[in-house]
């Protein structure tokens, strides 16, 4: 159904910059193709460069929120623009319609700003990065940057207690976080590995997740994540990706993160 899509759409960051600059790029269209019509319900201007500025300034913010979709960070940007632009125009409507200077019809477009205000706060909170996700990488960054022993002893120090000996790769993975160390697992493979994390990015639900349950951790749709641990979602995995990166070495990382993360958390 189409409502439907709509609204699936509108609930994640793609979707909702893409929806929001379709819209500024009509509402800025709309009085450069047909000043007519557009002067029949808000009224007529009497300045016409300043009413075609904004429309042009509309349709380049518009624009510019509709291709920032397509980047992997580029939903941050979509929702600043978004948010200056309805701000913006949401304080016009209401400093000028009570003193007469616009028609009231601009509160009608005063109601859709705050609405599209709202959609951006709230999607904001639902995007914040996991805590999961980020004590991962600061407990895998401290395991991998630790001094290890080799038959006991390296540069003439020993390893501190409790820390496997040996490098932190997958099978041995040694987590060290707010100056505790301890072995995760040794000799056993990882339950978050590299294919786990491409395969969650392959997946086109950005509500998809990893989950732990009952020792093995898989992907999920979103929704389907009851009775298991969530690791991290995928769009909390699509920002700790530099630029998009998606190379071998940069998945390893947030493989390994995410392991660690497990690990500590009893998964």
């Amino acid at each position: 159904m189409p409502s439907r899509k709509l609204i699936s759409m509108l609930n994640t960051p793609e979707g909702l910059a893409r929806a929001h600059g379709i819209f500024n790029i009509v509402g800025g269209a709309w009085p450069l193709a047909h000043r007519r019509s557009f002067e029949a319900l808000f009224g007529p201007k009497q300045d016409e460069w300043l009413q075609q500025t904004t429309g042009a300034l509309l349709v380049s913010a518009g624009c510019s929120q509709v291709l920032a979709a397509r980047s992997p960070d580029g939903h941050v940007h979509a929702c600043r623009t978004g948010l200056g632009t309805a701000a913006t125009l949401l304080a016009i409507d209401l400093m000028y319609v009570p003193t007469g200077r616009i028609r009231w019809t601009y509160l009608l477009d005063g109601a859709l700003e705050a609405a599209w205000i709202a959609a951006w706060l709230r999607m904001a909170r639902r995007t914040r990065p996991s805590t999961t996700l980020e004590s991962g990488h600061m407990a895998s960054e401290d395991a991998t940057s630790g001094r290890t022993a080799s038959g006991g002893a390296q540069d003439g120090r020993a390893e501190p207690e409790g820390m496997a000996s040996g490098r932190a790769v997958p099978g041995d993975v040694a987590v060290a976080g707010a100056g505790v160390g301890a072995a995760a697992r040794t000799g056993a493979s990882n339950m978050v590995t590299v294919e786990h994390v491409e395969q969650l990015l392959r997946t086109d639900d950005p509500g998809a997740a990893l989950v732990a349950v009952g020792g093995r951790v898989e992907v999920v749709s979103s929704g389907e994540a009851s009775g298991g641990l969530v690791v991290a979602e995928r769009e909390d995995v699509l920002r700790t990706l530099p630029e998009g990166d998606r190379s071998p070495d940069a998945l390893e990382k947030v493989a390994r993160a995410l392991d660690t993360a497990v690990s500590e958390l009893g998964g």
